[in-house]
């Protein structure tokens, strides 16, 4: 009876603690929740439980070439292998969560903006949407503004220095510009 009363007493404990899981967004719930990218048992990764060996492999396991979702590629401009300096992960731009507020009072779009930065340890968190300036060297996290991505109103380049793009590459590069007109996020943006 005392056993009973001890487990009883700890599962509620459990239910009571201030446990934080973040929303996703529709398209990954209605896939098959966090089960599409954690495995709580047999996890391939050694962090964030996550179901393949690192952050790319997870996401391109859906958007990859054989994969259910818009294609995407890791954006890798200098070549870089995973662990150094400057490689660009998908959690570089992206939140797999859901979309985060930004500086300006609005709600960024496609996941643009992470919330935790991975590179410091532990990880420093963010209230508004912000993205690592890198290239070749950890840069400073910079606030990022992605509302529109239509032709004629593009938050790629802004020109303001919060566009997605202009974060590490030069603004004055076609500004106001659909970045991925030219620059195709399921080659990794790399120049036609």
């Amino acid at each position: 009876m005392k056993t009973n009363r001890m487990i009883l007493l700890v599962f509620l404990s459990f239910m009571l603690l201030p446990l934080r899981a973040e929303a996703l967004i529709a398209a990954h719930q209605n896939y098959n929740g966090c089960d599409t990218c954690h495995s709580l048992h047999g996890s391939a990764s050694d962090t964030g439980l996550l179901d393949e060996l690192s952050t790319e492999a997870t996401c391109l396991a859906c958007h990859g070439p054989l994969g259910i979702a818009t294609e995407a590629a890791a954006h890798n401009p200098n070549n870089l292998l995973p662990g150094e300096i400057g490689y660009i992960t998908c959690l570089e731009c992206h939140n797999p969560h859901d979309n985060r507020t930004n500086s300006q009072g609005g709600t960024n779009i496609r996941l643009i903006g992470f919330e935790y930065d991975y590179n410091d340890n532990p990880p420093t968190r963010y209230p508004d949407a912000a993205i690592r300036e890198e290239n070749k060297v950890l840069g400073v996290v910079r606030d990022v503004v992605f509302e529109s991505d239509s032709n004629r109103s593009a938050d790629f380049n802004r020109g303001d220095g919060l566009g997605v793009c202009e974060i590490c590459h030069d603004p004055n590069h076609r500004r106001n510009q659909d970045c991925t007109r030219c620059h195709d996020h399921a080659t990794g943006f790399m120049p036609p």
